[in-house]
């Protein structure tokens, strides 16, 4: 009898110690996790992330994967193939996520102000274009997919100038760089990295620096990370660990952004001499809705949006992510 006591009290013992450091050899365990991106400023903490480690630090094996436009990623986000995209433009996701905003949650913005400009409408000096109004009957470029157009139409008209009268030309990521030299266009949007490279060169008039926040709001948040509802009830602990990674990244940003930049040349293939304007990031504790809301009024006056969404309930909750 005492033999059997003794093997039950033996067993039990071990179950109570199973119990106890279960939750910690499941927090050492490493897990996989998809993030997908678009090659944007906006996707910055990621590729710091990938380049200092801090994915293994956090015990989480990152598959990345390049969206062109970073709508496709929204997608997989909301169905939680992937768990977190970064890079994707505000205006790009507002138009996604306006038919179910609650179904997706933002864990950190970059934005950029009138001290650091994000866009600026360029031309050549030998173009002779000095005013907007003289932008009838050329052809205006922007990148394609980010849906600057509609902005840019908004906008012009508002200044009295008739968009029907402009073509509207959507250029690709590797175009955009040569795509004045090369006369696809008469004048470009160029946001940044293409703003601070091309700006640099000979020839280039600058029509207005910060086009598109001076007239919605500055600082004005461009670019985000964001997860879904999905994944924080299904892939939770990926999610936490992803954050956690992209968080450290956040405060490497802050505090070193020399190394940052060069960071940003290589991932946009840009030259060593290029002067990089770094985005300022703020957590999702740190978005500022009123900002969020300018964006949300300026997109359904481009007629990007057309139904209101209450950006609040997009921003992340602590107890969401714990």
């Amino acid at each position: 009898m005492n033999k059997i006591l003794t093997v039950l009290n033996l067993i039990l013992i071990g179950i109570l110690v199973y119990i106890l450091i279960y939750p910690q050899m499941q927090a050492r365990k490493t897990v996989e996790a998809t993030v997908v991106y678009q090659l944007d400023v906006g996707a910055l903490p990621l590729f710091v992330a990938e380049k200092y480690g801090f994915f293994d630090s956090t015990n989480v094996k990152v598959e990345s994967k390049e969206a062109l436009y970073g709508i496709e990623g929204i997608e997989d986000v909301a169905k939680g193939k992937a768990q977190v995209l970064v890079g994707i433009n505000w205006m790009n996701a507002l138009f996604k996520m306006a038919t179910r905003p609650e179904a997706y949650r933002v864990l950190y913005s970059a934005s950029y102000g009138a001290d650091h400009p994000y866009t600026a409408l360029l031309t050549l000096r030998k173009k002779r274009i000095r005013k907007l109004k003289q932008l009838e009957l050329k052809k205006v470029g922007f990148l394609r997919g980010s849906r600057f157009d509609f902005f840019l139409k908004d906008f012009l008209k508002k200044e009295g100038v008739d968009p029907d009268k402009i073509s509207f030309v959507g250029l690709l990521p590797s175009e955009m760089d040569s795509a004045l030299e090369k006369n696809l266009v008469d004048v470009l949007l160029a946001p940044e990295p293409y703003r601070s490279l091309l700006m640099d060169r000979k020839g280039i008039r600058v029509l207005e620096d910060g086009f598109l926040e001076k007239r919605i709001v500055t600082p004005l948040p461009v670019s985000l990370g964001v997860t879904s509802i999905v994944n924080l009830n299904l892939n939770k602990v990926k999610v936490q660990r992803v954050y956690q990674a992209l968080e450290m990244a956040l405060s490497f940003i802050r505090n070193y952004p020399d190394s940052v930049v060069q960071i940003y040349r290589q991932r946009f293939e840009l030259p060593d001499s290029a002067v990089v304007n770094l985005p300022r990031f703020s957590t999702y504790q740190e978005i500022e809705p009123a900002r969020l809301q300018k964006v949300v009024e300026a997109c359904k006056e481009a007629q990007i949006l057309v139904v209101d969404i209450d950006p609040t309930q997009l921003i992340l909750q602590p107890a969401e992510i714990k």
